[in-house]
């Protein structure tokens, strides 16, 4: 008996000691994955190679601000990078299709790299083809009017011909304006009439529209987020044309080369001016967003400090691209290092953008969207973007193993029955509480979802609920009345809730219902009290036949076989 005991808990601890070695031996591998990319970057091959050329967007835009960022952090690490102007996403792929172009790095909206990698034009067979780097942040529509001026519906700008521009010409604005009128039921010949209006740069725009050339104007852009809103690092004057190679040859940012100027954002300029920043209709943002090329976002309400409500319109994503060999090894490494130094500097790079997250920066790609880009993706990229397993489902299934293994052992189930019943009251008590919390974050995601991107998904918005109840964060961000109505009632009603659940009378009533739950669950409720605060089992453990048995056998062999006898009382016989 003993010894099968004995080889029952040998077998126990051999098995345990297995399971903590394969976590182990998990867990390094998965250390090692990671870092590989980093311990190759000393050694990279990027001494003899020529400069990157990096084609961006307007001068007075968001791209060139982010090309100059990515620019100076890559100069410290000694990656040369030359920052050229275009006039957008729809240029700079063509720049990288062309093989005399020079240009092998690009910043493009995702709607126009879908465009180029899904249903491209047709073409002469020798273009290069374009890879995907990495996805950096998101972008929303802004439909920008004039002070005191009004539209009933994105059809009233048919009749302003000379009085809307629509973006820069070849730029991926443009592109993204056009389907959101085609969305709202104008012709083409009405959005190539509309197209005539052009404007050399944003400034320009800003000034007409200020002045009343121009009524309205679309601009697809980053939105700093609220708790980090600073002006934007003021970008050089000389950064020259991608279409004039040789000057952007001899332009190299210098390392460590910073700009200490600070500039005004030109969206909160003209909200300061009484300019007018509207919504997209409910309808067009239903259609916009069918195919998941584009998703369903709002300019929440802090966004722009002279923001008088939220906006709801439609978001995209910026990405980086290239032209280099999708399969060339010393591109790979390139990449691969470059990635590395945006992600170890990605704060340094947002506060120079004025405050916009890379939230899409250390992103991998979903399911779906890593099996729809998996065969456009640079080789260099494929660690960062298309992961074979993410540091979160190794830590999920490590912390999974790790349990597992300590259930093994009768003890550490005894004292988790044991911990269980002991907290089954503060058990209850959460469960109410986070009860109450998810009703009210479901009420939000069904008045703010569709508009406020903070409140997308029930998990979202209990995260930003606790925000809130806890003081951390103000109620500006809410766009409609109902959100704001459901916030203040959560705001009142769970610090109500949460006194009314700890006073006396309830309090008796919830340790009531904790005690006989844990009684139901584990049968230990009644064995933890004062006296026997261990909860050890006070009944006795009733033996099996065989070995109630065997006891009895054992004691009647041990037994006298000739026992005295009490003599017989004669007084007592008849």
């Amino acid at each position: 008996m003993k010894s099968s005991k004995r080889r029952s808990h040998a077998v126990r601890i051999a098995l345990g000691l297995l399971g903590i070695g394969f976590l182990a031996l998990f867990l390094t591998q998965r250390t090692i994955r990671g870092n590989s990319r980093r311990t190759s970057r000393s050694d990279s091959t990027l001494a003899g190679r020529k400069p990157i050329v990096l084609a961006t967007g307007l001068l007075d835009g968001d791209y060139i601000r982010l090309g100059h960022a990515i620019a100076h952090i890559a100069a410290d690490w000694g990656i040369n990078i030359q920052v050229c102007h275009s006039q957008g996403s729809k240029q700079n792929l063509e720049y990288l299709k062309r093989e005399d172009s020079g240009i092998t790095f690009a910043l493009v909206q995702s709607d126009a790299l879908h465009d180029e990698a899904f249903h491209p034009a047709e073409e002469a067979a020798e273009t290069k083809p374009i890879s995907l780097v990495t996805y950096l942040y998101n972008e929303k529509v802004h439909l920008v009017l004039k002070p005191h001026f009004y539209l009933s519906s994105l059809g009233d700008l048919r009749r302003m011909e000379d009085k809307v521009w629509l973006g820069p010409e070849g730029s991926g604005t443009r592109a993204t304006t056009e389907r959101v009128l085609e969305a709202a039921g104008l012709t083409e010949m009405e959005i190539s009439r509309l197209g005539e209006r052009n404007e050399k740069s944003w400034a320009n725009a800003k000034n007409d529209l200020l002045k009343g050339n121009l009524q309205a104007f679309f601009r697809t852009r980053s939105t700093p987020r609220k708790e980090m809103a600073s002006s934007p690092a003021e970008v050089p004057k000389d950064i020259p044309s991608c279409d004039h190679l040789d000057v952007a040859i001899r332009h190299v940012e210098k390392k460590g080369e910073r700009d200490r100027g600070k500039e005004t954002d030109p969206i909160e300029a003209l909200l300061s001016k009484d300019a007018r920043l509207v919504g997209l209709p409910s309808e067009i943002i239903d259609r916009m967003t069918e195919d998941g090329l584009y998703e369903r976002s709002a300019i929440p309400l802090a966004t722009y400090p002279n923001l008088k409500r939220g906006v709801p319109t439609i978001s995209l994503s910026t990405a980086l691209v290239t032209s280099e060999g999708r399969k060339d090894p010393a591109a790979a490494a390139l990449i691969s290092d470059l990635l590395d130094i945006m992600q170890e500097n990605q704060s340094t790079i947002e506060r120079e953008l004025g405050g916009t997250p890379l939230e899409l920066l250390n992103s991998p790609l979903n399911k779906e969207a890593a099996e729809k880009w998996k065969d456009y993706v640079q080789l260099g990229a494929r660690d960062h973007l298309l992961p074979a397993n993410s540091w979160q489902m190794a830590e999920i299934e490590g912390c999974a193993l790790a349990g597992a293994l300590l259930l093994l052992f009768s003890r550490a189930r005894r004292l988790l029955r044991k911990a269980i019943a002991k907290s089954m009251y503060p058990f209850l008590l959460l469960t109410i509480l986070l009860t109450l919390w998810f009703v009210f974050s479901w009420g939000m995601v069904a008045a703010e979802g569709q508009f406020n991107p903070d409140f997308q998904t029930v998990f979202i918005a209990m995260r930003k609920m606790l925000a809130y109840v806890s003081g951390w964060s103000g109620g500006r961000e809410t766009i409609t009345p109902q959100g704001r109505t459901v916030l203040y009632l959560a705001v009142f009603a769970v610090p109500l809730v949460f006194g009314w659940l700890t006073s006396d009378v309830i309090h008796r009533g919830v340790e009531k219902a904790a005690s006989w739950l844990s009684g139901a669950l584990f049968h230990t409720a009644g064995q933890i009290s004062p006296s026997n605060a261990s909860g050890s089992s006070e009944k006795r453990k009733r033996p099996g036949f065989r070995r109630w048995a065997r006891r009895v056998i054992g004691k009647s062999r041990r037994a006298d076989p000739h026992p005295n006898l009490p003599a017989p009382n004669p007084d007592s016989a008849d």
